[in-house]
């Protein structure tokens, strides 16, 4: 989580060496309504979160955080929703999954491993395309 400190190893801000990205032709990131809090973090382009709360994470093109949800020291890949309310600490969560409301992931191993997410040195892994079953 070095890229979102104040003075990172790696600084992608830095103009004598530019990190060149594709074209993602997406509108910018965006807040909505004066609760949402950002902390320490990075949101791609395309990324909208309302009334949410991040603290050192890291969210890809077209995240969306919904209200009341908190996002942690966690790397969000493309495409993924989270749900109102939903809780997500120390995880991976890879592209294209849907987080449903009130779901907590990284606070219960037991619950994680349950739900068949791998882990790695206290990081919670959520694979691609993964369905959320009730």
């Amino acid at each position: 989580m070095d890229l979102v400190s104040i003075k990172p190893d790696l600084n992608l801000y830095n103009d004598l060496w530019p990190i060149k990205t594709t074209p993602d032709f997406t509108p910018p990131a965006k807040c909505v309504f004066r609760q949402s809090l950002m902390d320490n973090s990075i949101m791609s382009g395309g990324c909208i979160v309302t009334e949410a709360e991040l603290s050192n994470s890291l969210l890809s093109q077209g995240v969306r955080v919904e209200k009341g949800a908190l996002v942690c020291e966690s790397v969000i890949f493309a495409g993924v929703r989270i749900g109102e309310g939903a809780k997500i600490r120390k995880t991976i969560i890879d592209k294209n999954v849907q987080v449903p409301p009130f779901t907590r992931i990284g606070y219960s191993r037991e619950e994680d491993e349950a739900r068949g997410f791998l882990f790695s040195d206290g990081i919670t892994v959520v694979p691609k395309n993964y369905i959320f079953v009730n």
